[in-house]
């Protein structure tokens, strides 16, 4: 109960801080083609994890050009489909702190790297990984809409219907950060 109290005491916090700051106006299709370094956090549901894994081992071997840094929890041992010049970092469980954030440190040690680009895989809001998205510095920050999505990305994917929708979110975001392979 008190987690969740915290938990929503924090997300309020930081709307009512943010209510009239506004991103910066960018230019999408410049972003996308200087974005070389690119943050990817993934869910940590673990059903979620499944699918974005799916997801993930489409990308191009032959892109050179990005490095991608993924944020995966400790726990979920299925391995990330990675090339050599990309990161996969897991957050154990001290690396969060009651109210759902990361800590101090682990955000040092992602945020000290210069992103592009930030995505957020997660389906269900998490205020974790949306506020290490928004505190990276990127430029471009992409997550799948809900309530709250509007405070810390710029782009927001909709989660449609169909008969994958968690998959078809996915792969928008994939398509659009031009990581795509055949």
């Amino acid at each position: 109960m008190w987690n969740k109290l915290l938990y929503w005491i924090t997300l309020r916090r930081f709307q009512w801080e943010h209510r009239q700051s506004a991103s910066d106006i960018i230019s999408f299709t410049q972003a996308l083609s200087d974005a070389k370094n690119i943050l990817i956090c993934l869910p940590w549901d673990f059903t979620e994890f499944l699918v974005a894994r799916y997801v993930l081992k489409y990308i191009s071997q032959d892109d050179q050009k990005h490095h991608i840094t993924y944020i995966v929890p400790n726990g979920f041992n299925s391995p990330i489909p990675t090339r050599p010049q990309d990161t996969v970092v897991r957050a154990n469980g001290t690396s969060r702190t009651r109210a759902g954030l990361f800590s101090e440190a682990f955000e040092r040690q992602i945020t000290r790297n210069d992103f592009h680009v930030a995505a957020d895989f997660s389906h269900t809001f998490d205020l974790g990984t949306s506020m290490l998205c928004w505190r990276s510095g990127a430029p471009l920050r992409i997550g799948l809409e809900s309530p709250y999505s509007h405070l810390f990305f710029n782009i927001e994917f909709a989660q449609e219907g169909g008969e994958f929708p968690l998959e078809n979110a996915y792969r928008g975001i994939q398509k659009t950060l031009a990581i795509e392979g055949k």
